[in-house]
C-alpha cells in the first residue's frame, strides 16, 4: 500500500521530497508502470532527504503521493526538480483520468533540447488536482542519488536566482584568478603558475560539469561529453595538481619515495584517459573519483613530511590545499554514497577550493618571493667569487699562452689561421712549425692562402674560384654565413712539389669568432700529409676486393668454373655480335640480349659468384628501361659499356683464379683434338654395325663409351651440377631446399645440348623456387611438408627424341594474376578469360611474370621465354601439361613442364 501522501497547503510554495517517497530497486530493470502501479510489491519508505545508492546497475523507481485538496485550480501549475543533472535517464509517468499513465524522458543521455524548460536540472511540469500518485523511473551509469523537490513557480524563480548567483560567484572568483596567475606567468615565466592555472581552470569544468552548466552552456548538442566531462576533467585537474605539487614541493629531491608514487598515479591519470573509449561510464567514474582518494592521501602525505621538516613552502601548500581536499573528500563520499547527501556535502567544495586558490595563489607568491631572494644572495656570492678569479686569470692566460706556443712547435700537424688583410685572404702570423715542413717553405706569415696552399694543386680553375669565395664571404659575416659556405670548401686535394713529388694533403676548417663573439674574426685551419695513409688504404681496399673474389671462387669447382667461363663468353660474345650488327632499335635483338643477360646471370648465381650476379643485374635493369623509355633506345656506348664492365669481371675471377688460386680454365682439357676423337667414335659406331666376334664388339664399344666420356659430359653430371643452385637459391628467397626425385636416363651430351639444358635448369629452378614452392609457414597451413618436391625425368624415347618433365608441388601458375596482365596487355581476349589454356601459356610470352617485384633472382618475365628461345633455336618444343580442372574459374593451376628435344642435336 501507498503511504500517507504529501498534503500540500497554502502556505508552502517549496517542498523536500526525500522523506516522502516510497522506493524500490528493479535489479534486471525489467518492470513496467502497469507491474509497478498494479501489484502490491515491497515498497520501501525513503528515510533520507536526498536518496542515494551509491554506483548500482539497477534500476530504482520512486512513488510519490501528493494530496492537492487545499489548493483552488489557480495554484496547480507546479514544477518537480532533480537537481542532479548527471543521471543518464529519468522517466516520470503522471496519472491519467482514464488511469493510464504519460510517460516524461529526461536525462543526460538524450540532448539538451528535449528538456521541457532550459535548465541545468531536470524540470517537469505538473498540474496537480486531488490526490494523485507519480511514479519516477531512474537508471544511470554513474552515482545514483536523487535530489527531489516540488516548487511553485515564484519558488522555482528565487531558487535558479539564487543558485545561478552563487555559481556566478564561485565561477568568477576562479575565473579572476585564472586571469591573475595568467598574469603573473607572463612577467615571471614561473612554469607553475601554468600548472595551477590549468589545474583551477579544469577544477572549473567538473563543478560546471557535475551542476549541469557545463552541459546547458558549453557543449549542448554533445550527450557523450555530458556524460564524460566529468570523469576528463577530475583526470586532468588531478594531473596538473600532481604537476604543480611536485614541482612546488620539490619532491622528486625532497621525498624521493612519495615522488614514484606520484609518478604511479600519473601512469593512472593517462591509463584512465586513455581507456575512457573502451571502459563502461561505472567503471570510469569509480576509477576517476577513487583516484581522488589516493591523490590525497599521497599529496598530504608530502605534505606533512615537509612541514615535520619545517620547510615553509610547504606549509603553505598544506594551508592552501587542506579546505579543497576536505571539500573534494567530502564529495567523493557522498557520490561513492559513503555519506548522506546534506547542503554541506553539495556545497562544501566551493568554499574550500574558492579558499584554496586565494590561498595558493598567496604561496606561490611568497615562495617567487624567496627563491629571488635566494637568487640574489647566489649572485652576490658569484660575484665575490668572480673577483677572486679575476685576479688569477692573467696568471692563467699566461700558462695556457706558453702552453699553446710549445703545442705549435712540437705538434705533427700543420696548424695555422687566416684572416682578411686589405682584402686579401691571408696566413697568420701563428702556425705550426710542422706547416714549413707540409708546405716546404719557410716564409707563410702574412702570405696568400691561395698561393702558398693550393698552388700546383689538383682542384680546377672554377674550385680554387669558389674556395676564394666562400672564404671572402665568410670572414667578417656572422656563423651561420661560414655554415652556409662550408660545403663548398675542400677536405681534401693533391699538391705537386719539385721532383715531381706530389702529397694527399687532408684539411679541416674551424670558425674562430671575433672578440665580441659577433662574427667570424678568423678562421682555424688544419692541414695534414695523408699520402702513406692514402696509399695504404688503396692496397687495403685492393686485397679486399681481391678476397671477396677468391671467397666466391673458393667454393666452385675448377671443372665447373671452366664450363661457366666458356659459357659466359659465348654470351657475351654473342651480345657484342647482335651490337654490331644493329645500328638501330630492334626489338628482337633487345629481346635475344636480355635471355643471354638474363641466363648468365643465372649461371653466375648458380656459382655463388655475386659480383658478376650483381653486374649483370644491373645491366638487366638498363635493357628494361630501354624497352619502357625511349630516351634511353638503343645507346650503343652505354650497352658496350656494360659488357666491358662484365667481361672485365670475368676476366678478373680468371685472373685470380689462375694466379691467386693455382687454377686454370683448360686443367681439365686433353691435349688432344676433339675431332678426331669425334671421327674415331663414328667409326667405331660403324664398324660396331658389321658382323664381328661379340667379344670384340664388346671390346670395341667400351672403348667407344671410354672416349666419349672423354670429352662429352654423362647427363646425370651436367643435371646434377645445374641443382648444386638450389640452395644458395633456396636461402635467398628464405625457403627450405626442396627434395629432388631424379629419373634420369643416363647417355653422352653433346656441348651443344649439355649448353641447353644447363640454361634451362637454369631458368627453370628459379622459377620453381620464387614462384611455384611456398614459404615453409604457408606450405605448413595448407597441410604440406614445409620442403617442396621437385620431380625430374630425362628420358629417351627411342631414336627420336629426348624428353624431359619438371614438375614441382607448389601452388601453380596462378591464373588471376595472368588473367589480369593479360587483359592490361591485351593479350588475352575477354571471351577467353575462361580459356585455361590460354590463360596459363601466358607464361611464356615475354615481359609477363606472376611475381609482383623485381628482383635479382626473378620478376622480369624473361625467364620461361627465355626457355621458350632456347628449344626452338634447337628445334624443339615446350609445353604445359595443366592438371585438370574442375572450376573454369580456379585461381591456380598445377602443371608440368613437358620439354622434347631431337636427339640428333644434344646425344652424341
Amino acid at each position: 500500500m501507498a503511504a500517507e501522501p504529501l498534503h500540500l497547503s497554502t502556505t508552502h510554495d517549496e517542498y523536500d521530497l526525500g522523506e516522502h517517497l516510497d522506493y524500490i530497486e528493479d535489479k534486471q530493470g525489467a518492470w513496467t508502470i502497469e507491474k509497478l502501479a498494479a501489484q502490491d510489491l515491497d515498497w520501501q519508505r525513503s528515510k533520507a532527504s536526498v536518496p542515494s545508492f551509491g554506483f548500482t546497475d539497477s534500476v530504482y523507481w520512486l512513488r510519490l503521493s501528493i494530496d492537492s485538496g487545499e489548493l483552488g485550480p489557480e495554484l496547480a501549475d507546479w514544477i518537480l526538480q532533480v537537481s542532479y543533472p548527471v543521471l543518464d535517464w529519468i522517466e516520470l509517468y503522471i496519472p491519467q483520468p482514464d488511469g493510464t499513465f504519460q510517460k516524461k524522458t529526461m536525462g543526460d543521455h538524450l540532448p539538451f533540447a528535449k528538456r521541457d524548460i532550459a535548465n541545468q536540472n531536470f524540470l517537469f511540469r505538473l498540474k496537480l488536482s486531488g490526490v494523485q500518485t507519480f511514479y519516477l523511473r531512474c537508471q544511470t551509469t554513474g552515482s545514483m542519488k536523487i535530489p527531489l523537490k516540488l516548487l511553485n513557480a515564484e519558488a522555482f524563480h528565487h531558487t535558479i536566482t539564487r543558485e545561478n548567483l552563487a555559481i556566478g560567484f564561485f565561477t568568477g572568483i576562479i575565473v579572476v584568478m585564472m586571469l591573475y596567475n595568467s598574469f603573473l606567468w607572463f612577467s615571471l615565466r614561473e612554469l607553475n603558475y601554468l600548472y595551477y592555472i590549468a589545474y583551477i581552470g579544469l577544477f572549473l569544468v567538473f563543478n560546471l560539469a557535475l551542476n549541469g552548466f557545463a552541459y546547458q552552456y558549453l557543449w549542448p548538442h554533445s550527450i557523450w561529453l555530458a556524460n564524460y566531462s566529468i570523469p576528463i576533467s577530475i583526470y586532468g585537474s588531478a594531473g596538473f595538481a600532481l604537476a604543480f605539487s611536485r614541482r612546488f614541493l620539490r619532491t622528486q629531491y625532497n621525498v624521493p619515495l612519495i615522488d614514484k608514487f606520484i609518478f604511479v598515479l600519473i601512469l593512472w591519470i593517462l591509463l584512465g584517459l586513455c581507456g575512457i573509449p573502451f571502459l563502461s561510464y561505472t567503471l570510469t567514474a569509480k576509477l576517476s573519483t577513487s583516484l581522488s582518494f589516493v591523490l590525497n592521501l599521497v599529496l598530504i602525505s608530502a605534505g606533512a613530511v615537509l612541514v615535520k621538516r619545517g620547510d615553509r613552502a610547504a606549509r603553505f601548500y598544506m594551508l592552501a590545499f587542506a579546505s579543497i581536499w576536505t571539500g573534494m573528500a567530502i564529495k567523493a563520499l557522498q557520490t561513492l554514497g559513503l555519506i548522506p547527501v546534506s547542503s554541506f556535502s553539495e556545497n562544501g567544495i566551493y568554499i574550500g577550493s574558492i579558499a584554496e586558490v586565494i590561498l595558493l595563489s598567496l604561496a606561490l607568491g611568497d615562495k617567487v618571493h624567496h627563491e629571488q631572494l635566494d637568487s640574489q644572495r647566489k649572485i652576490n656570492s658569484l660575484n665575490r667569487d668572480l673577483e677572486d678569479h679575476v685576479r688569477t686569470l692573467d696568471t692563467q692566460v699566461e700558462a695556457k699562452t706558453r702552453d699553446i706556443k710549445s703545442m705549435l712547435v712540437h705538434i705533427n700537424q700543420g696548424i695555422f689561421t687566416i684572416e682578411l688583410q686589405g682584402g686579401v685572404v691571408s696566413i697568420g702570423a701563428d702556425f705550426s712549425d710542422y706547416l714549413t715542413e707540409i708546405l716546404e717553405s719557410k716564409d707563410l706569415a702574412g702570405t696568400a692562402l691561395m698561393a702558398s696552399v693550393f698552388a700546383h694543386s689538383s682542384l680546377t680553375s672554377d674550385e680554387l674560384a669558389t674556395i676564394q669565395s666562400a672564404l671572402t664571404a665568410s670572414l667578417g659575416e656572422d656563423l651561420l654565413t661560414f655554415e652556409l659556405n662550408a660545403g663548398t670548401l675542400p677536405r681534401e686535394f693533391d699538391r705537386n712539389f719539385s721532383g715531381d713529388r706530389r702529397k694527399t694533403l687532408e684539411i679541416d676548417w674551424c670558425p674562430v669568432l671575433d672578440a665580441k663573439n659577433e662574427g667570424v674574426g678568423k678562421i682555424l685551419i688544419t692541414l695534414r700529409d695523408v699520402t702513406a695513409l692514402r696509399v695504404l688504404q688503396l692496397q687495403n681496399s685492393e686485397q679486399q676486393d681481391e678476397l671477396s673474389y677468391i671467397s666466391e671462387l673458393i667454393n666452385v669447382p675448377v671443372g665447373s668454373f671452366s664450363r661457366f667461363m666458356k659459357s659466359a663468353r659465348i654470351l657475351i660474345s654473342e651480345n657484342w655480335r647482335l651490337l654490331a650488327s644493329s645500328q638501330q632499335w630492334d626489338d628482337e635483338v633487345l629481346k635475344i640480349l636480355l635471355i643471354n643477360m638474363h641466363t648468365l646471370k643465372g649461371n653466375a648465381r648458380g656459382l655463388g659468384l655475386g659480383k658478376l650476379a650483381s653486374q649483370v643485374h644491373e645491366i638487366e635493369q638498363y635493357y628494361m628501361q630501354m624497352r619502357i623509355d625511349p630516351d634511353k633506345r638503343w645507346d650503343k656506348e652505354q650497352i658496350g659499356k656494360g659488357l666491358t664492365d662484365s667481361e672485365a669481371i670475368l676476366e678478373k675471377y680468371s685472373e685470380i683464379g689462375k694466379h691467386k688460386l693455382g687454377r686454370s680454365e683448360i686443367s681439365e682439357r686433353i691435349w688432344v683434338d676433339k675431332n678426331l676423337i669425334r671421327a674415331k667414335i663414328l667409326d667405331l659406331a660403324n664398324f660396331l654395325l658389321r658382323p664381328a666376334p661379340e667379344d670384340i664388339k664388346a671390346f670395341l664399344k667400351l672403348t667407344s663409351d671410354d672416349l666419349k666420356n672423354l670429352i662429352f659430359r654423362r647427363s646425370g653430371e651436367v643435371i646434377q651440377e645445374a641443382l648444386r643452385s638450389l640452395p644458395s637459391l633456396a636461402r635467398d628467397l628464405r625457403k627450405e631446399i626442396p627434395n629432388v626425385e631424379l629419373a634420369v636416363d643416363e647417355f653422352n651430351l653433346t656441348e651443344h645440348g649439355e649448353e641447353i639444358l644447363k640454361n634451362v635448369f637454369v631458368h627453370i629452378l628459379r622459377n620453381s623456387l620464387d614462384h611455384g614452392i611456398e614459404h615453409p609457414e604457408v606450405r605448413i597451413a595448407s597441410g604440406k611438408e614445409p620442403k617442396g618436391r621437385i620431380r625430374v625425368l630425362l628420358q629417351l624415347v627411342g631414336d627420336h627424341y629426348l624428353r624431359i618433365r619438371f614438375q614441382d608441388d607448389g601452388r601453380g601458375i596462378d591464373l588471376q594474376r595472368l588473367r589480369e596482365i593479360g587483359q592490361n596487355l591485351q593479350l588475352l581476349p575477354k571471351d577467353r578469360l575462361t580459356d585455361v589454356d590460354l590463360v596459363a601459356n601466358l607464361i611464356f610470352h615475354e615481359g609477363v611474370s606472376t611475381s609482383k617485384t623485381v628482383n635479382e633472382i626473378s620478376g622480369r618475365g624473361i625467364g620461361m621465354g627465355a626457355i621458350r628461345e632456347y628449344f626452338r633455336s634447337s628445334g624443339g618444343e615446350i609445353t604445359l601439361d595443366l592438371e585438370k580442372q574442375s572450376r573454369s574459374d580456379a585461381d591456380f593451376v598445377n602443371f608440368a613442364l613437358e620439354m622434347r628435344l631431337p636427339l640428333v642435336s644434344v646425344i652424341v
